[in-house]
């Protein structure tokens, strides 16, 4: 190196070749700079995405695992449940068959039908206008936790959380197809709290979407008028549980067609309510890409539709009738009522105190009261303090 340089060589020249580069224009290394940014964002989101539908699918997984543990549970209690009827039906057939014997024995056939529900719910309950209020007042006496309606509401209840939570992923996913960046899009719905994970984020659309979906369920109506359709507890009780079993085995799309036999009136104006409220419940601008695309979202919203439907049908089959238990941020999180989704570890706000009680920072899914049993409402806790 030293050897061919040389020393009368004057320096400028003698680096002039490393001096001389041209150099890059400023304006097209910030250009190219802002592009490298741009497609980091995107391998983050995209990665982000997949990590968002990948969990998802967990939680399907995990609620079909739920579904099928209440299953064979059910069909346990279901068969206990049997011999009992059996048991005090034949108790009480003397004396009933000395007042009225073919009143008792549509009452005692209605009965069967009732407790010989099978694992699937697809017994037609055949109720006559002179045995329901025979069928009412036995079926009332055998309202206790392991009642054929609570054991019913109790399974409907986490097949209405599978469809909503297919629903919410049908929603995310036509939010991807718009051009939404999905987990800062779902995280801008709660601006004021720290999720413990990314996917976490998900659970603020699933929470709007029960707010819209179970508003005024306490309402024998279901809507805002707020009226109540039939006075006497139990003959409502029974009319609600017959609407159960007519609608339980009715495609969605039958039951509101105006041409089909199977057309139901108020189902299709539950519909219409609640796809009103949750398409204004949020500015995005999503469009359909194709007619599949749109058939897909609406079979999701009609399927969950039916199911929330229905459980205000079985909560209505009780008397009382079941409560519907909400709650707010700050909220205690009481165990026997309260379900956190997550429970974060202790001590990571610095805001709040260790000993402190555990909060709530939003609901994601009511509660309910029945006879002697309570569905908690699955709640997400506070983590953090923003």
């Amino acid at each position: 190196m030293f050897t061919c340089w040389s020393r009368g060589r004057p320096k400028a020249r003698s680096f002039h070749h490393f001096s001389g580069r041209p150099r890059i224009n400023s304006f097209a290394a910030a250009a190219l700079l802002e592009q490298n940014r741009l497609q980091q964002e995107a391998l983050v989101e995209s990665q982000d995405t997949r990590d968002m539908w990948e969990w998802q699918m967990e939680q399907q997984r995990f609620i079909t695992c739920q579904e099928h543990d209440l299953l064979e549970k059910n069909c346990l209690e279901i068969s206990l449940l049997r011999c009992g009827f059996s048991e005090e039906d034949r108790a009480g057939s003397k004396n009933a068959r000395d007042t009225n014997p073919t009143s008792d024995m549509e009452s005692k056939e209605s009965l069967l039908e009732f407790s010989s529900i099978d694992s699937h719910s697809k017994t037609i309950f055949s109720f006559t206008n002179d045995a329901q209020t025979q069928v009412g007042r036995a079926w009332h006496a055998h309202a206790d936790i392991n009642s054929p309606v609570v054991l019913l509401f109790e399974a409907a209840l986490l097949r209405c959380r599978s469809e909503i939570n297919f629903f919410c992923r049908i929603y995310m996913q036509q939010m991807v197809f718009s051009g939404y960046t999905l987990i800062r899009t779902l995280m801008e719905m709660e601006p004021n709290t720290v999720f413990l994970k990314k996917v976490h984020a998900s659970f603020a659309l699933e929470s709007r979407i029960n707010n819209a979906f179970f508003r005024c369920f306490e309402n024998d109506s279901f809507d805002d008028s707020g009226l109540t359709q039939i006075f006497d507890p139990t003959a409502r009780a029974v009319a609600r549980l017959q609407d159960y079993m007519r609608m339980k085995l009715v495609d969605p799309e039958d039951a509101l067609s105006l041409d089909n036999v199977s057309y139901n009136p108020c189902f299709h104006s539950f519909c219409a309510n609640k796809s009103e409220e949750i398409m204004a419940m949020f500015a995005w601008d999503m469009g359909y890409h194709s007619t599949e695309e749109r058939d897909m979202f609406m079979e999701a919203f009609l399927k969950a539709s039916k199911w929330v439907w229905l459980l205000h049908r079985l909560a209505n089959a009780t008397n009382p009738p079941m409560q519907i238990i909400r709650v707010g941020r700050g909220q205690e999180v009481d165990p026997m009522y309260l379900e956190p989704v997550v429970v974060p570890p202790g001590g990571t706000c610095q805001s709040c105190s260790v000993a402190s009680i555990p909060k709530v920072e939003f609901m994601i899914m009511p509660g309910f009261i029945a006879p002697n049993k309570i569905f908690r409402c699955r709640v997400y806790q506070h983590y953090m303090c923003k």
